[in-house]
């Protein structure tokens, strides 16, 4: 059984309660995603305290965009401290998952 992070279940706990059906730790040829939307083929990548760098980052989106037209937005772990911070991550998904459907 895989173990996830308290951060994943937190940002896929959010997203469950938008409404969306979520895949944790979801693989696409070479790379895992962290929370994978089915609905909108949208990605959710959780940045934590120990996350790479910002070029790893852009490798690994520019792969899954360019394979699989995957569409990513980056959560920092730090924006989930308190309830206040959980609302702005709820809305900056939301936003995010409204532009696509676009």
């Amino acid at each position: 059984m895989k173990k996830f992070t308290k951060i994943q279940l937190e940002v896929e706990k959010i997203c469950n309660n938008i409404g969306f059906q979520t895949e944790l730790e979801t693989r696409f040829g070479t790379k895992n995603t962290d929370i994978y939307i089915h609905e909108l083929h949208m990605v959710v990548e959780v940045d934590g305290p120990n996350h790479i760098s910002k070029k790893v980052d852009r490798e690994r989106d520019d792969y899954l965009k360019d394979n699989f037209g995957l569409n990513i937005i980056h959560i920092n772990w730090k924006e989930l401290r308190n309830k206040d911070e959980k609302q702005k991550v709820r809305s900056k998904i939301l936003r995010f998952a409204e532009e696509l459907s676009k």
